[in-house]
């Protein structure tokens, strides 16, 4: 508006001081026209229009200056409406510019930090590991310092609490020391030895010979504290080869270690030893190869001083026993298989006949256990037979319950019943709860035994077995 009224105010200025100069050049001329009277000539006339001609051309010029004037205002009034609009618009994208740049900078700066924290986070760790790779390193350079290769040392301890009646002492014992030592020897071949210290000498009552003296009592040699003693070997391709002293092939729950049992003590035919059962869970001198068939199919099979009655001892003569297992794997959850072993015994005193023959099942699904095996065997004349039946369930791989029926007939022939052949037959209910996976175990077992023909009182005992393994 200012400058419409400064333009305004100029063209007034400029038409009243053309005009009036104007009017009083005609003014003058008439008056002089008036005194001149009849002088007044062509040339004043001609110097007048040229007068008049003259200010038309300032005004011409006046009135081009005035639209001109009137154009720039014109043009600058719709220039300052348009651009304040335009400038908003020109503000607000600038700000929602510079609010995602400084969103950018906020993400780009916690995502350094983040990176920082990260970063140090994983610096400490790799300082720690290597602390305690560093002291590991330390402790087993100086356990190796003396021998050779790389040592492991694993054990197993149980604690049992027994309780029974007809004939039974309540009693607290040290089932198992076992300590087992392991080590390589190059990339193919390394050793085993384990030991249990907590075995009892017992006394062996078959007869033997001492120079010309013969002897019926001696110590029985399985009692003693050494378990395991061989050297294995790998040389051969998909072979492996044993030689030393190990368990023999023969059972599934005997491959199984003691810290795995599902039960307190191992099925009879292979525990109750004071009976003839010793099918299984038996260690001898030999040789052993094994190793897979096919990818379903694995086999064991060994040459040894006998059936598994000369642990930690020599031969008495020179027949060898052959033992072997064969298992099989059809799926995954699913395991069958097949053992034996042919003593090459025959009647005599000095060479007697300790054959033996079973066959197992063992499904493992979704927590769900189920294991069954059938052993016979063949001592001299006598025939032993035994199976069991077990079923479990593992919830939350903390607690198993478990139930198993496990029977024994130390003489199927039964022309000479007694307390010592009759028949067993023990139903067991317990349970497993692991208190920090397969490292500390606590099981509980009832065990209700009974005997065919009440040659023996039907006995009840309660087992608690607290072990530890490492």
């Amino acid at each position: 508006m200012k400058i419409r009224r400064t333009a305004v105010a100029i063209s007034l200025f400029l038409i009243f001081w053309a005009f009036p100069d104007l009017a009083q050049q005609t003014n003058g001329s008439s008056k002089d026209r008036q005194k001149a009277g009849a002088q007044t000539t062509a040339d004043e006339i001609r110097e007048l229009r040229e007068a008049i001609a003259a200010q038309q051309q300032q005004i011409a010029a006046q009135l081009e200056l005035i639209e001109q004037l009137r154009n720039e205002f014109h043009a600058a009034q719709q220039s300052m409406t348009q651009k304040p609009a335009e400038t908003r618009a020109a503000n607000e994208q600038a700000h929602n510019t510079l609010a995602a740049a400084e969103a950018l900078d906020d993400a780009r700066k916690e995502l350094a930090l983040k990176v920082e924290s990260d970063l140090s986070s994983m610096r400490t760790m790799i300082a720690s590991t290597n602390d305690t790779a560093q002291r590991a390193n330390k402790a087993s350079a100086a356990a190796m310092e003396s021998g050779f290769g790389h040592i492991r040392f694993n054990g197993l301890l149980q604690v049992w609490g027994v309780a029974g009646n007809a004939g039974y002492k309540d009693t607290f014992r040290v089932r198992r020391t076992e300590l087992k030592f392991s080590g390589n020897i190059g990339a193919k071949a390394r050793w085993t030895v384990m030991i249990d210290p907590s075995k009892a000498l017992s006394i062996s009552n078959a007869q033997s010979s001492v120079g010309s003296a013969s002897i019926t009592s001696s110590v029985n040699q399985a009692s003693r504290i050494l378990q395991d003693a061989y050297i294995t070997s790998d040389y051969i391709p998909r072979v492996h080869v044993d030689v030393g002293q190990f368990k023999i092939p023969l059972s599934l729950e005997s491959s199984e270690s003691s810290v795995l049992l599902a039960t307190v003590e191992r099925a009879l035919f292979m525990s109750d030893r004071a009976r003839g059962g010793s099918f299984g869970d038996s260690r001898d001198v030999g040789v052993m190869i094994s190793g897979p068939l096919t990818k379903y199919v694995n086999f064991y099979v060994g040459e040894f001083n006998s059936s598994g009655d000369r642990q930690n001892d020599v031969a008495v003569n020179d027949q060898k026993a052959t033992v072997g297992r064969l298992v099989i794997k059809p799926v995954k959850w699913l395991q069958l298989g097949a053992s034996g072993a042919y003593g090459n015994g025959g009647s005599r005193p000095d060479r007697p006949r300790r054959d033996r023959l079973g066959v197992e099942l063992l499904a493992r699904h979704h927590g769900f256990t189920l294991k069954s095996e059938w052993m016979e065997g063949k001592d001299g004349n006598i025939l032993r037979q035994g199976y069991y039946a077990l079923a479990s369930y593992l919830f939350k791989n903390r607690f198993e319950p478990v139930f198993r029926l496990d029977v024994f007939d130390p003489d199927i022939s039964h022309t000479n019943m007694s307390a010592t052949t009759t028949p067993e037959r023990d139903f067991i209910a317990g349970f497993n709860c692991y208190l920090s996976e397969m490292h500390v175990k606590l099981q509980g077992n009832y065990m209700r035994k009974t005997y065919t023909h009440d040659l023996l009182p039907t006995r009840t005992l309660l087992f608690v077995n607290l072990q530890t393994s490492w």
